[in-house]
């Protein structure tokens, strides 16, 4: 009986957008070709949100034509609909709705100040999780990493990609991660995946950082050895053995836990090899170790190619 008294009581609430007569706020929403104008009452608005008690504060709000005017140029006029009938009636549905439209609202609702709407999202996302993250992995795990408070959705991309690491390490998406993202991932050490393919993931990771890179590790410059350097120094690799397979040699690379691996390149041209250089910790006598290793620039030049 209460759920149907506040839905009448919410269908009021909205209907009392349609009457413009009574909207003191006009809101521009979009940009390009996608702009709509949005009219409420900023009484209602100010009530819900800090966000709009400042923006349309005396000191902050801009009038025009006897109204106060405000721009979102950076939300999609369907998200913020959606958003504007929240603050009106504590409803959303997001049946029918995109992965990249809830997406939108929870990034917009954080923007906007609405604590409740963003934790509502956050929860769907995760009990949902089996359709909306495995189908999307990339694109929730980056929008989830936008908010240290969303740890909960965090977590729960990382346990569904570790359980099929696939899923993230073929995506397209995947070479456009912040060093961060892959990081958490490494961190957690559930990967269900054998060390060398993790160890080949981030390699191609690390090259794809610099899109002037040749095609041709043969006509790599100096330049561009030191660009990987930096781009794998990003990653605190926590990846205790790695063995990588060679068509002719088996070489295997240690990395300690908790700590940082720095790679120093140098191109053998007269052994067509790559001389590689682990400036790595060890862990009981805090000392700097150094491993040397060779790379067939055969290899390298397969991973750097499939990207």
């Amino acid at each position: 009986m209460e759920e149907k008294l506040w839905k009448s009581i919410s269908h009021n609430y909205v209907s009392l957008l349609e009457d413009i007569d009574t909207c003191d706020v006009t809101i521009t929403v979009g940009k390009g070709e996608e702009i709509k104008i949005f009219r409420a009452h900023s009484l209602i608005l100010r009530a819900q949100t800090p966000y709009f008690q400042t923006a349309l504060s005396i000191q902050w709000g801009k009038m025009k034509d006897g109204k106060i005017v405000l721009e979102k140029p950076n939300i999609s006029p369907d998200i913020f609909n959606d958003i504007l009938i929240y603050i009106y009636s504590s409803e959303i549905n997001f049946t029918g709705k995109s992965i990249h439209h809830i997406l939108g609202i929870l990034t917009a609702a954080d923007e906007l100040i609405l604590p409740t709407l963003t934790e509502h999202v956050e929860n769907f996302l995760i009990k949902n999780k089996t359709t909306l993250i495995q189908n999307h992995p990339v694109e929730v795990l980056k929008v989830s990493f936008q908010n240290e408070g969303w740890k909960k959705l965090q977590d729960n991309c990382i346990s569904v990609i570790c359980s099929n690491p696939w899923m993230l390490f073929e995506s397209p998406l995947y070479y456009h991660l912040d060093s961060s993202i892959i990081l958490a991932i490494l961190k957690k050490d559930e990967l269900k995946m054998d060390e060398s393919e993790i160890w080949y993931r981030i390699l191609l990771w690390g090259i794809s950082q610099d899109e002037l890179l040749p095609d041709d590790v043969t006509d790599w410059t100096q330049r561009d050895f030191d660009s990987l350097n930096r781009s794998f120094q990003l990653i605190y690799m926590k990846i205790y053995y790695g063995i990588l397979f060679y068509p002719k040699d088996l070489k295997k690379i240690l990395f300690f836990q908790n700590d940082i691996v720095i790679i120093h390149t140098i191109k053998l041209h007269h052994q067509k090899l790559w001389h590689i250089e682990l400036l790595i910790r060890n862990m009981q006598t805090n000392q700097m170790l150094s491993e040397k290793l060779l790379l067939d620039h055969e290899f390298i030049a397969k991973y750097s190619s499939s990207i």
